[in-house]
């Protein structure tokens, strides 16, 4: 969606709320007065009363230094109830009303600041008319307001409106479906963020013994705005999947699929097509065979891959099992191509032992690289990484442009931004990326990465690789384990990249688990030619239950990285405790409080938190009582922040 254009597929709000004031008010005497049977469930309402306090202290450099204050008082109602018109199977339908009002008082450093009175009306309906028929339709609307306040994370509100009409046609062998959806969502913590879509979705599918086939097509005009930023998206995507049986020991899975994204930040293409055949000859020997070809393409880059692959698998005595397979691709640049030809076998291991059970792998690996490259520079398009908590990860190639990274959500829908998303950082001839705790890329996140790398010249080089892993396992309770890896690249003709592999990896590692305790312990050294580097991590767990109302749990950990390269480190420590005791009538008390340490080059964070909450419910009443406390300093901004949050709410339903 484009600065100055309406979406094509955009409502009126005033609309939207008017069809659902006449719902509410005007069906059900409609429908009495045309002595039309229908039926109306008496709703299920829900008040709920809450108070909050909150106070604040932060100082820091750029931060105006003073204490806050704040009040704030809520007032919801919720309203629900469903029905149908004439039959069930004409029109089925629930609906509900979720209006709030909240007062709120701000005081700073015994200032008054301000009061502000907001009312907010949620509502949501969900129809469906002519269910049991071929062709059936459903219309859902839906408008909310989430507000979150803790200690531990920013305060947030959330406000989400969404529109959507879906055709349904209901045949046995080919089931569709058409949707068409506006979502618009306003996130306010750190940053101010708006989210406004408008989605065009087909669906189809064929289901039968032997073969199972899924067509998806969609269209998403996009708006994102993050405070003063503005990124349009649009994005086409059409995929196909098919899994055929020919026989019980034969079976063929196809994939096409096909995306285009286009907006100010980047434009994109991308188109797969893969074939992947598997062929059981015995109970005990496979094979399979794989067919890939991978286009990508933006404004000023384009990569082509084909791949071929083929595996034999054998399984001896339901022990050892032995796989060797062989592959090679062929990748056309903008600026050159490589050719790759690899083989490798693999050895797998596993026995019951009188003490438990024993686990050994062992791989070799070769491969030829024929790197025709003449540029400069070249790019990578769509590398795919998964980002889980601050833990950075490496992107693929060496000497990196910075400036040219781009990250995106896997649909190509979300672009993400630098400093509000996530941050970069250089090690040695590497660039890692890290996820912000706050940003908007979630925890476990898998994000596409597009950038610009200096090439190596034309070369010609082999690798060789080698692996094994040993693991023990004694009564369920001890585990022992240990794995290594080792690769060597040699130069057979061009000029010689300076990062050819001479790389080094081991780890080993232990965890014992006893009645209510588990500790683990972690080491790993990476004597590779791009990130050297040493990790040690440990972990003492514990939990148990002390009564049949009462268990506690405490844990404490410690990791340490040291970059060898740079001679820079980074240590975390960490721990925390919870308290979760079942008072019977009187309700249930919880507590958690944790510390934790992070001092590295990229950040320098104390933290110290509480949260304690006592809950109860009698009958159709219920209500909490939750106070949160929490510490924390930033030696590399230097600011501080001191919080402490009590909440009380009672709530009652009428049914």
């Amino acid at each position: 969606m484009h600065p100055g254009r309406e979406s094509p597929f955009a409502c009126s709000v005033a609309i939207r709320h008017l069809f659902a004031i006449v719902v509410f008010t005007v069906f059900a005497p409609l429908a009495a007065a045309a002595d039309i049977a229908y039926l109306v469930e008496r709703p299920i309402i829900k008040l709920s009363l809450e108070y909050q306090k909150k106070d604040e202290n932060r100082s820091g450099p750029g931060v105006d230094p003073r204490s806050e204050q704040t009040d704030t008082f809520w007032q919801r109602l919720e309203l629900r109830s469903r029905g149908w018109l004439y039959h069930p199977d004409l029109l089925l339908f629930s609906f509900g009303l979720e209006p709030q009002w909240k007062q709120q008082d701000i005081t700073a450093s015994d200032m008054f600041i301000r009061d502000d009175a907001d009312n907010f009306l949620g509502y949501f309906v969900d129809a469906h008319v002519l269910q049991q028929k071929t062709h059936s339709f459903k219309v859902f609307l839906r408008q909310s307001r989430n507000e979150f306040n803790s200690t531990l994370s920013p305060d947030n509100i959330t406000e989400t409106d969404i529109a959507r009409a879906v055709w349904l046609f209901n045949s046995k062998l080919f089931p569709t479906t058409l949707t068409l959806e506006r979502n618009d969502t306003k996130f306010q913590d750190f940053f101010s963020t708006r989210d406004n879509s408008d989605i065009l979705r087909l669906e189809s599918k064929y289901t039968s013994d032997k073969h199972q086939f899924n067509l998806l097509s969609e269209y998403v005009d996009q708006l994102r705005q993050i405070d003063v930023q503005i990124i349009n998206v649009d994005r086409f995507l059409a995929s196909m999947n098919s899994n055929y049986s020919f026989s019980d020991r034969s079976r063929l899975t196809s994939t096409i699929f096909n995306l285009d994204s286009e907006s100010e930040v980047s434009d994109s293409k991308s188109f797969l097509w893969s074939e992947r055949l598997m062929l059981e000859h015995r109970p005990n020997l496979r094979s399979d065979y794989t067919a890939r070809f991978d286009s990508r393409e933006n404004e000023s880059f384009r990569s082509d891959t084909r791949f071929l692959s083929g595996a034999i698998e054998h399984q001896l005595y339901e022990n050892l099992t032995t796989r060797l397979e062989l592959y090679t691709s062929k990748d056309d640049f903008s600026d050159g191509e490589i050719d790759i030809g690899e083989i490798d076998l693999d050895f797998r291991y596993i026995r019951d032992i009188p003490v438990g059970m024993l686990t050994i792998t062992n791989g070799y690996a070769y491969r030829v690289e024929d790197n025709n490259i003449d540029a400069e520079s070249s790019q990578v398009l769509n590398e795919s990484h998964t980002l889980t908590g601050t833990t950075p990860e490496f992107l693929a190639r060496s000497n990196i442009d910075q400036g040219s990274v781009i990250v995106t959500d896997v649909t190509k829908t979300t672009t993400y931004i630098e400093g509000i998303d996530y941050v970069l950082s250089v090690v040695g001839q590497s660039v890692a990326i890290e996820r912000r705790i706050f940003g908007g890329i979630a925890d476990g996140e898998t994000v596409l990465v597009d950038y610009v790398f200096i090439a190596r010249a034309p070369f010609e080089a082999d690798r060789r690789a080698a692996r094994f892993g040993a693991n023990v396992d004694f009564w369920r309770t001890l585990r022992l384990y240990y794995n290594f890896s080792r690769i060597d690249e040699d130069l057979i003709s061009g000029t010689r990249p300076f990062d050819l592999s001479d790389d080094r990896i081991q780890r080993v590692g232990a965890s014992l688990r006893w009645r209510w305790s588990t500790t683990t312990a972690d080491y790993e050294l990476r004597d590779t030619v791009r990130t050297p580097l040493i990790r040690r991590r440990i972990q003492q767990t514990v939990a148990f239950r002390v009564t049949r109302s009462m268990s506690f749990g405490l844990s404490a950990s410690y990791a340490e990285t040291d970059f060898r390269e740079s001679g820079s480190d980074s240590r975390t420590v960490g721990i925390a405790g919870n308290l979760r005791w079942d008072l019977g009538r009187w309700g249930r008390f919880e507590i958690d409080a944790f510390s934790r340490d992070i001092d590295g080059e990229s950040q320098k964070t104390q933290s110290v938190g509480l949260i304690s909450k006592w809950s109860v419910r009698y009958g159709d009443w219920s209500g909490f009582v939750r106070y949160e406390d929490l510490d924390e300093s930033d030696d590399l901004t230097v600011q501080t922040r001191d919080r402490r949050l009590v909440t009380v709410r009672i709530s009652r339903t009428f049914r």
